[in-house]
């Protein structure tokens, strides 16, 4: 019986049937989050590029996915977990506590970097935010944004959520993070990703206010 339950057992579960209270779920949302944005950001300080930011996304995404989505899905994304919830694989209100606990995580992640980092560092590399070239315009920004993150979902949902087998689902997921910063990092920072946003944005706030005044 434990056996064949294990056998049959899917990243891409209904996420409110999974076999883990929410409590564990939001952790390891948090948790993901947390990970992802602090690799994300401080990966900026080798100032290796978009190549660099894209294997530095993509291979963390994919690790994360591989070792946390049997507990929670493995969303770490608002934009993956409305399109989970849209497909009607999880209640509105988890979606709610599960986006609460991603933001959280991201603004937590973005916090770890600044305390690593020196002020002239973490100035340096604008807290790890994620913003439209100088040469894009905010709407062409916005088209870039809307493309790949469009993708990026359709990937989760189409190898993760709405299939038998999800062996290839981390990989999947990994390899559409890369090729979409590979495709539009420097149009949009590529985001994808409300939480990898919002987390350094708050957290460098001062940098902002400071380039501003």
């Amino acid at each position: 019986m434990f056996k064949d339950y294990n056998a049959n057992q899917r990243m891409d579960t209904v996420t409110d049937e999974r076999p883990y209270k929410l409590a564990n779920k939001l952790i390891a949302e948090f948790l993901g989050d947390l990970i992802f944005v602090f690799i994300g950001s401080s990966q900026a300080l080798a100032q290796g590029g978009i190549l660099n930011a894209a294997i530095a996304h993509g291979f963390a995404i994919f690790i994360l996915v591989s070792s946390l989505a049997h507990i929670s899905g493995g969303h770490f994304n608002p934009a993956v977990t409305l399109s989970v919830a849209l497909c009607g694989k999880m209640k509105a209100v988890h979606a709610v506590f599960y986006m609460m606990a991603q933001l959280f995580g991201g603004f937590c992640g973005s916090l770890l970097v600044r305390a690593m980092t020196s002020e002239t560092q973490f100035h340096a590399i604008d807290g790890g935010t994620t913003t439209v070239g100088n040469a894009f315009m905010w709407y062409q920004g916005l088209i870039a944004e809307v493309m790949m993150t469009f993708l990026l979902t359709q990937t989760v949902v189409l190898t993760a959520v709405d299939t038998c087998s999800n062996t290839l689902a981390p990989f999947a997921i990994g390899s559409a993070l890369v090729i979409d910063i590979l495709a539009v990092g420097t149009v949009s920072g590529a985001s994808m990703n409300p939480a990898r946003s919002f987390g350094p944005s708050i957290s460098c706030f001062d940098v902002w206010n400071r380039r501003t005044s």
